[in-house]
């Protein structure tokens, strides 16, 4: 999907549920400071208040509120400006905007079981469908649960939907979120071909122009290696695929530019 098609979606589902409430959430910490602080004057909610100490506040994720009869517009708006980068999502929920903060706000920490208090990045869009993969069945759901829907761009702007069923009394977290080692390791394990992708843009970049096209080519095609790999194994190296993969890149990249001509 692209936005156009998202905003088709977004419509057609509230006009037969006047129940639900809709919502813009952006990853402050990938926006420039006056772009943060205007998302916070114009009535945006930290979703970090009274649970992260920070020196500037504005760099805490922001839940914005969307008007449902100006929404086209204002959606339309942020689109054109940033496209289709990783730092913003769309959200259906029938929670107020206070208590749909509040919960995404005790969602955004973490500990592993060797006391490491980390932060769970699930409004960098790129991070988000790691979670709903590598979370427990019971983690995943309490943290989907008061979100009817979630739209989001991922790493190549290509627009995906998480789908939940709705929960009318949502549970509060007891404590920050507890991950289990395996939980932890999918995680880890899940942002390898983020990683890898990456990388290869990076050196892309510095030696020719990269399309849309190629990105999106790039990021499947990365996918489909590593799932040849058993990326679990003492023996995977990711710096060696990485290596390898670049040596095999030419050749991928002139069979997709023929593609497209």
């Amino acid at each position: 999907m692209n936005y156009q098609e998202v905003i088709q979606v977004v419509s057609k589902f509230l006009s037969t549920d006047t129940s639900q409430n809709l919502y813009l959430l952006f990853d402050n910490s990938q926006l420039k400071k006056k772009w943060r602080s205007n998302f916070v004057m114009n009535k945006g909610i930290p979703i970090w208040k009274n649970i992260l100490k920070m020196e500037d506040e504005t760099l805490s994720p922001v839940l914005f509120e969307l008007d449902r009869q100006n929404f086209v517009y204002q959606i339309e708006k942020i689109c054109k400006k940033i496209l289709d980068s990783p730092v913003y999502s769309i959200i259906i929920s029938p929670l107020s905007s206070k208590k749909l903060a509040e919960h995404l706000g005790q969602y955004s920490l973490c500990q592993t079981q060797d006391d490491q208090v980390l932060i769970l990045r699930f409004f960098d869009t790129r991070i988000l469908p790691i979670l709903k993969k590598a979370l427990s069945d019971e983690h995943r759901k309490y943290f989907f649960s008061p979100i009817i829907k979630w739209f989001y761009p991922d790493i190549v702007g290509e627009w995906h939907l998480i789908e939940n069923q709705p929960v009318n009394n949502v549970s509060k977290l007891k404590g920050i979120l507890e991950l289990t080692n395996v939980e932890y390791e999918n995680i880890l394990d899940e942002t390898i071909p983020y990683t890898v992708f990456l990388e290869i843009c990076e050196y892309l970049i510095r030696s020719e122009d990269i399309s849309g096209n190629i990105k999106s080519k790039l990021w499947k095609d990365i996918n489909n290696e590593l799932g040849k790999e058993d990326i679990t194994s003492s023996l995977f190296l990711i710096n060696e695929f990485i290596e390898q993969y670049s040596q095999s890149l030419p050749n991928k990249l002139e069979q997709w530019k023929s593609s497209f001509r």
